[in-house]
């Protein structure tokens, strides 16, 4: 059974709606290296290490890391850790708003949205082509439940 990051105190340092709330018409200018004019370089390395997204990637070999952040602007953004020039994981994100209907009431709600997610090891001993799926050059890094821990911050 996989260990939630739920159990760490710190984990609940960071709350979505603040999130949001920073990404939604900051009156600050769109800032490279700062996601969604919400979350630092450090804080996000931070949120990787408490939901174990980091400790298991240095498990699997991967001690030098870098995080790099960038985007088009401040609706879509993308972070990339990677080591010795490969991939390790990548994820594009973007914020949108959806206009909901319940029991007759209208309102728009903001929401963070996945556009995509990978991740890549390529220092993995099982290189299986056979196994792998369409698209992947190398297996993932089995890191599923670190992963939806981060995203659901």
């Amino acid at each position: 059974m996989t260990k939630s990051s739920y159990g760490n105190p710190r984990f609940f340092d960071f709350v979505y709606d603040e999130f949001l709330t920073g990404a939604d018409g900051s009156i600050f200018p769109y800032q490279e290296g700062d996601l969604f004019n919400s979350l630092t370089r450090e804080n996000i390395l931070e949120l990787l290490e408490i939901t174990g997204i980091l400790p298991e990637i240095r498990k699997k070999g991967y001690t030098k890391v870098q995080l790099e952040i960038s985007g088009m602007g401040e609706d879509f953004q993308r972070l990339v850790l990677i080591s010795d020039k490969e991939i390790l994981l990548h994820l594009r994100l973007s914020i949108q708003e959806y206009r909901l209907e319940i029991n007759d009431y209208f309102f728009k709600e903001k929401y963070l949205i996945i556009n995509w997610l990978q991740t890549r090891h390529p220092k993995s001993q099982t290189m299986d082509k056979s196994r792998l799926y369409p698209g992947q050059d190398v297996p993932g890094l089995g890191i599923f439940h670190q992963i939806s821990d981060f995203i659901g911050f």
